[in-house]
């Protein structure tokens, strides 16, 4: 929107959102069509002195099918859908991750106690724009269904936190709720929070002591700078040695699998 209204060019295509954008700021249209591929900007371009920009924001569903497109698709998912239906386990209780961008859900407490399991940890956090599912898993959880919630390949790392920095990192990531925030930190099942849910009271059943340093579960990208949790950060920079090094943690996903 900056660059927009300072009126440079025509035309400015954007990408990587979730919600869909189309605004006329100035001289100048902004265009960003949403996620999933649901829409497509179909714009047309007159070429003269000053251009003529036309954009329109259109769902794909009506268009026929190219053949040959779906060919190659078909090839690329028939791995993927042979083994997109293995079990890996039965629920209990239905497992669901929509709203983990402002509120904590059952499928972030699974996935980020699982982590705190795996690594030995006392601790784990995860953020909710990590979590990708679109449906509640209700009787099982598929091999389909973790490539689904986790595609992406950010690090889990087991890195020394201070109680205090757990605190304040959990606390800072949940400020914007209910506002849709990427950063917005799941915990596991051993993290009670206070009825405001960001202010941790407890870390495996005892009292957070905010000079112990605990064993923590997190994405190795927000030590870095990653949805901006600022105490995760700061705390990564004042701490030579802290962020481990890269290639050093593990894909979310393969570490629930395993």
């Amino acid at each position: 929107r900056a660059l927009a209204r300072m009126g440079l060019v025509p035309l400015i295509i954007g990408g990587h959102e979730h919600d869909p954008f189309l605004e006329q700021l100035g001289s100048t249209t902004l265009s960003k069509a949403g996620s999933d591929a649901t829409h497509a900007a179909v714009i047309t371009i007159e070429l003269s002195r000053v251009p003529k920009v036309k954009v329109i924001h259109e769902a794909v569903a009506g268009f026929a099918i190219d053949p040959a497109v779906q060919r190659v698709v078909d090839e690329a998912r028939a791995l993927v859908e042979r083994t997109a239906g293995t079990v890996l386990l039965e629920l209990k209780k239905p497992l669901s991750s929509k709203g983990a961008r402002s509120k904590q859900t059952s499928m972030g407490t699974f996935v980020t106690s699982v982590l705190r399991d795996a690594l030995h940890a006392d601790a784990a956090v995860f953020n909710g724009g990590g979590l990708r599912g679109t449906s509640a898993r209700e009787r099982r959880f598929t091999f389909g269904d973790l490539m689904e919630e986790l595609p992406f390949e950010n690090e889990i790392v087991l890195v020394p936190l201070p109680g205090a920095v757990l605190r304040e990192a959990i606390a800072f990531s949940r400020r914007k709720a209910p506002a849709s925030d990427g950063g917005f930190l799941q915990v596991d099942d051993g993290l009670e929070l206070a009825a405001d849910q960001r202010t941790v009271v407890s870390v495996g059943g005892r009292p957070l002591d905010e000079r112990r340093i605990y064993r923590v579960a997190v994405p190795r990208a927000h030590l870095l700078g990653l949805d901006r949790i600022e105490p995760l950060e700061t705390y990564a920079k004042a701490t030579p040695g802290l962020v481990p090094a890269p290639l050093t943690g593990r894909p979310p996903r393969l570490i629930v699998l395993d």
